[in-house]
């Protein structure tokens, strides 16, 4: 939650080391930064890791991989500059990761640099990475640069609602929102990199994580999102999936000051994409529907017990209330929001059904 003025963020400054001034540069003679990571290191220092790609003449993409360490980011980012053969650029920059322990820290500071840069846009990619970022830009990726290939990682997983919608400019209204704070994908690295989750912030600093199996319900309880992948299980062995087609999020207020109960309404409109039994009728359909309500249910319960326990409010009740509430005072909701009873109600339909196993 929101307990003071946020600062003036953290000078990780582009690479070019660019001035008030604005210079023409040709794209040939320039290294186009596709992905940035930020470690912090032993020594109280970070090590920042970029990628450029590298297109080969028979049309391959290959990774160049630039690297080093020290106290100031600014320093750091001119070290980086001093190891390239031609300027890094970060105007096609896509992704910027964080390690979790540098993450802890605080991002503070993180994005003032970057959105004052006019040639960066706002919907560069965020993510926090378990473990090492540079292990994450040093893999090969089939014949993908690193920087593009977790961006179109990134892209596909919001656009089939894996994860809810994230970049610079939603994280950075978020972290200035007095009634919200941010969020973003986190990453784990095994046989591959992965989106395992969303990585939690208490203004700018990453205090915990959900798992990968509670981002469809995580999405239900922020708001409209479609095309995402509930699995249904009888006992412990999946029985049926289903797809949403349509979703939305309405909140209910009983009660008055610290009696107030906040009730999250989520409504799901969806498609049986897979189902292992016999028939499906319409007894079985209403079974699923029973069944992926109590799962969401339990599910939104743990999250929303855990977002209190943590004191943050990703799903930005705070501006919900803020706005259905004469005399709002910010002080109050504060001190009331870690108590507040808050009810989740889960509606699922199923208009119609797929594939039987």
């Amino acid at each position: 939650m929101k307990t003071a003025t946020i600062a003036v963020m953290l000078s990780i400054v582009v690479f070019l080391g660019t001035g008030c001034g604005v210079e023409r540069e040709i794209v040939d003679d320039l290294s186009l930064v596709t992905a940035v990571g930020y470690d912090a290191v032993e020594g109280n220092k970070v090590k920042g890791t970029i990628a450029v790609p590298n297109f080969q003449a028979d049309k391959a993409v290959t990774t160049e991989i630039f690297s080093d360490t020290s106290m100031l980011l600014r320093e750091n980012n001119f070290k980086l500059n001093a190891e390239a053969n031609r300027p890094l650029a970060v105007g096609k920059l896509e992704v910027i990761l964080f390690n979790e322990e540098l993450a802890r820290k605080g991002l503070q500071k993180l994005k003032d640099v970057f959105v004052r840069d006019p040639s960066l846009g706002s919907r560069v990619r965020l993510g926090i990475v378990e473990g090492s970022t540079t292990e994450v830009l040093t893999r090969e990726y089939w014949d993908d640069d690193s920087g593009m290939y977790l961006s179109d990682m990134f892209e596909q997983n919001i656009d089939r609602g894996t994860i809810p919608e994230t970049n610079l400019h939603l994280f950075t209204y978020n972290l200035y929102s007095k009634g919200a704070d941010p969020f973003l994908p986190f990453l784990s690295v095994t046989d591959m990199v992965k989106i395992d989750g969303i990585a939690l912030f208490d203004d700018e600093r990453y205090v915990g994580r959900l798992p990968y199996e509670q981002t469809f319900t995580f999405n239900s309880l922020i708001g409209d999102f479609q095309n995402a992948i509930f699995p249904v299980y009888r006992g412990d062995k999946k029985s049926a999936s289903v797809s949403n087609i349509r979703s939305d999020r309405k909140i209910q207020y009983n009660g008055k000051g610290n009696h107030t109960e906040l009730v999250i309404n989520v409504h799901i409109k969806g498609i049986i994409r897979e189902y292992r039994g016999g028939k499906i009728t319409k007894k079985v359909i209403k079974k699923i529907e029973n069944t992926m309500e109590k799962q969401m249910k339990q599910q939104a319960e743990d999250i929303l017990n855990k977002l209190q326990e943590l004191n943050i409010d990703p799903l930005g009740l705070g501006n919900e209330y803020h706005s259905e509430h004469r005399n709002f005072n910010w002080k109050k909701w504060e001190d009331m929001y870690p108590n507040i009873k808050i009810t989740p109600k889960i509606d699922v339909k199923i208009m119609e059904y797929g594939i039987r196993r």
